[in-house]
């Protein structure tokens, strides 16, 4: 492979991901909110459980800041844990 398809290829790579993320950031405070209440949580326990602040949590429901990568992530292991708690329940 030359260096100039490799360059091409990361620069594709890479707007890929940006534009996945800018979608996910869009309906991030959605993806928050529906993720919190599923658990039965308020906003502190969703903070203490991404180990942020309360404010933040609030912020990003209301979309007064974009969701971050990491805060994705995380909550993306909680939504697979709390479907592999239902999974169990209907076996």
């Amino acid at each position: 492979m030359d260096a100039d398809k490799l360059i091409k290829d990361l620069q594709s790579t890479k707007l890929y991901y940006d534009a996945n993320l800018n979608k996910c950031q869009a309906i991030g405070h959605l993806i928050m909110k529906r993720t919190r209440k599923r658990c039965n949580w308020n906003q502190k326990q969703l903070a203490a459980f991404l180990n942020c602040s309360e404010g933040y949590i609030s912020k990003i429901e209301r979309k007064h800041y974009k969701i971050t990568l990491d805060i994705l992530l995380k909550l993306g292991e909680l939504t697979k844990e709390l479907e592999d708690i239902d999974n169990d329940f209907k076996e």
